[in-house]
């Protein structure tokens, strides 16, 4: 038990004790005493928020009650006693109510600004670390090789690993006005699982491709939702038992198109549902925890939104909520919010 609970713990016991130890015969300091059971309510809402100020006030509701029942205060009349009662549970509910807001703005505020410096760090680096990467494979593949032939091979990975943390680092980056052209979400699943599917096959990993009829049509680049799709493909058929499938789904909901994918893992712990889209969350070894982090980031600066649904030992199913074409947009061009994979796209 921490500092704090200590002390609700000990005024609620103190004010008690005064509580019992004056009784009937001396009102007026009955009254002041009573009025100090609002010390540790207050405290409990402002240091624990609702849960713990409610249970405050519901514990000085039971032990404010038995020497009323026993008719030790005589000066307390049942309608006085109903509404102190409720005075008490409503001063908890409202200042817990209160603090939890608060605490949930404030988080919103500090994810915000993790963001925000997340984007002027990308923008500050990106693109030049990206000039390095692309140097640093042109003179593996041109440079005449190696001594030892079997390093090339995991040199161009580690290579590789960089700029797909690039590819996710850029995303973060405030979004500016990037040509966007009219797509299907259909022929972006479709694109997508013919990319991945020898690297299904070879972990032994069914990909399963479920695609709307009547289509679903929205404005994107398509290589940078194209990216967005593999990594959530890669990481579902990395989660998913040999013998398993993936099943990658488009289709609409509403004013929006929707792109899943589900995997038949282990699925996310209960306990990292809250963080799995915060920056530099990552339970993969050696992950760094930006992938999705990013793509939230990107879907939500053009109107969307990504979501997770897991069930532990049953799999997980990642949902890209992107908005849907609006009628009267160019179909064969213009300007949308996206991001132009060139600035991330392997050399």
């Amino acid at each position: 038990m921490n500092v704090k609970a200590l002390i609700l713990v000990g005024l609620v016991v103190v004010v008690s004790a005064l509580h019992y130890g004056v009784g009937g015969s001396h009102p007026a300091l009955h009254l002041l005493h009573r009025e100090f059971y609002f010390i540790p309510i207050l405290l409990a809402g402002f240091w624990f928020g609702l849960r713990v100020a409610l249970l405050t006030s519901l514990t000085i509701t039971v032990l404010y009650l038995p020497p009323v029942l026993a008719g030790k205060m005589l000066h307390d009349t049942p309608s006085t006693v109903v509404a102190q009662l409720a005075m008490f549970n409503v001063v908890a509910l409202l200042m817990g109510l209160l603090e939890d807001r608060r605490a949930r703005e404030q988080e919103r505020l500090l994810g915000a600004e993790k963001m925000a410096l997340l984007g002027r760090a990308a923008a500050a680096i990106g693109l030049e670390v990206k000039d390095v990467v692309v140097a640093l494979r042109r003179l593996v593949r041109e440079g005449g090789g190696f001594r030892n032939p079997g390093v090339e091979p995991d040199v161009l990975g580690e290579i590789d690993r960089l700029d797909h943390l690039l590819y996710a680092l850029v995303r973060f980056i405030p979004s500016h006005q990037f040509p966007a052209i009219s797509l299907d979400v259909n022929e972006l699943v479709i694109a997508s699982a013919a990319r991945l599917q020898g690297m299904a096959h070879k972990a032994g990993v069914k990909l399963v491709v479920e695609n709307d009829p009547a289509g679903c049509r929205t404005r994107a680049v398509a290589e940078e939702f194209g990216g967005i799709i593999d990594a959530l493909v890669k990481n579902a058929v990395e989660a998913s038992p040999t013998g398993g499938s993936v099943t990658l789904a488009a289709g609409r909901q509403g004013q929006f198109c929707l792109i899943t994918v589900r995997d038949k893992g282990q699925g996310v712990s209960p306990e990292h549902m809250d963080k799995i889209f915060l920056p530099f969350f990552s339970t993969k070894p050696g992950g760094h925890g930006l992938t999705l982090a990013s793509t939230k980031k990107f879907l939500k600066d053009i109107g969307g939104d990504m979501t997770v649904e897991s069930e532990p030992g049953k799999g997980a199913a990642f949902h890209m909520v992107i908005p849907r074409e609006r009628e009267g947009d160019d179909p064969l061009g213009g300007f949308g919010p996206s991001l132009s994979r060139k600035a991330s796209s392997k050399g």
